[in-house]
């Protein structure tokens, strides 16, 4: 039966070779995509500022009486070249002889000790610092602050010149209350009320206070979709899967057929009336062999795909009114590692 033909559309082998023919395309395409380079705008980086420059620019400053603006020249060389910077206890000295100059002995005092400590072989800050303590001792109080996240860092001075200053820190109060901040990129701002004391370390919290709280499902989503949507949806999803798995078993089915009858008939030279027999043969298998599956996963695919829509448009447009969504209890837990996390309890 070499002239023996059956054109049907639900052969397996053409399904996968129209899949095949569009992942081509849509591989293709992503190829050409990821290929093409992206555009990226040509963006000049400045220079870092030269220390050596800037130092200069502020040793005049100072010469000419502008001590402030001096200052903040040589605290931008601090904080631009980091904690290792060969010349960190110069520019300490610099600025705290400025400060001891406009008479703010507090950060006086903390800058030529910081120079004390990194070149103890300075005899021009060991004398500063001295004459400073003179200024400070008796009008106020020398207390050490600490904070429970080592990146923290603590805003001191006067408060129209408050600087960041790395903890743990000495410093020195007036005697009374003081509100003191505490700063950390990560986690933010918290304030503090302290009577600094020289008695013991105070040790300032940089976490957040997370209370336990009442979470609800306050979103669009969770608070409008039920259980007869979420049966939509699951039901709705799972009826499509089934219809994909019935058209591949009657593709199965199909292309059995074909062997079968390639087997049979396919090397025999038909008459007219024997042709039409082996036809009437072919109808009757697909029709009780294929077809019901076809007709099946359609019927599935029709009835999956609206339960899907309906769930889904259900749940966006339905009347979330009266629905109550169990609470769920968000307790926070000590710093682990420099680390926070929380404990999640729902009730069922």
């Amino acid at each position: 039966m070499g002239s023996f033909q059956k054109n049907r559309s639900l052969s397996r082998s053409a399904w996968m070779a129209a899949w095949g023919r569009t992942w081509f395309g849509v591989t293709a395409l992503l190829s050409v995509c990821l290929a093409a380079p992206p555009l990226v705008r040509a963006q000049s980086e400045a220079a870092p500022p030269d220390p050596a420059r800037l130092n200069e620019q502020a040793i005049e400053l100072s010469r000419q009486g502008e001590l402030a603006e001096a200052i903040e020249i040589w605290w931008s060389i601090l904080e631009s070249q980091g904690s290792e910077y060969k010349h960190a206890a110069v520019v300490h000295r610099n600025i705290g002889r400025n400060y001891q100059k406009l008479e703010q002995w507090p950060e006086a005092w903390y800058h030529l000790d910081r120079c004390v400590t990194l070149a103890p072989a300075d005899a021009r800050c060991v004398e500063w610092r001295a004459a400073v303590e003179g200024r400070l001792s008796g009008a106020y109080v020398k207390a050490q602050l600490r904070t429970d996240v080592t990146s923290c860092g603590v805003l001191l001075g006067e408060m129209e010149r408050e600087r960041v200053y790395a903890a743990p820190v000495d410093w020195w109060f007036k005697p009374g209350v003081h509100r003191l901040t505490v700063v950390d990129a990560r986690l933010g701002t918290r304030s503090h009320s302290l009577e600094p004391s020289s008695q013991s370390p105070h040790v300032l919290s940089c976490l957040q206070p997370v209370p336990a709280v009442s979470l609800t499902t306050k979103s669009i989503w969770h608070e409008r979709v039920g259980l007869p949507e979420w049966l939509l949806v699951g039901g709705g999803a799972a009826a499509i899967l089934a219809g994909g798995i019935t058209w591949w078993v009657a593709s199965d089915r199909l292309d059995s057929l074909h062997s079968e009858f390639a087997r049979d008939y396919g090397a025999l030279s038909l008459t007219q009336a024997e042709y039409d027999i082996v036809q009437r043969e072919w109808d009757s298998k697909v029709s009780s062999r294929v077809n019901p599956l076809e007709q099946g996963s359609y019927a599935l695919w029709g009835i999956g795909g609206a339960a899907l829509v309906s769930g889904v448009v259900m749940a966006l447009l339905g009347d979330d009114k009266g629905m109550q969504q169990p609470a769920v209890s968000v307790t926070p837990l000590p710093p682990v590692d420099g680390g926070r996390g929380m404990l999640l309890e729902v009730p069922f």
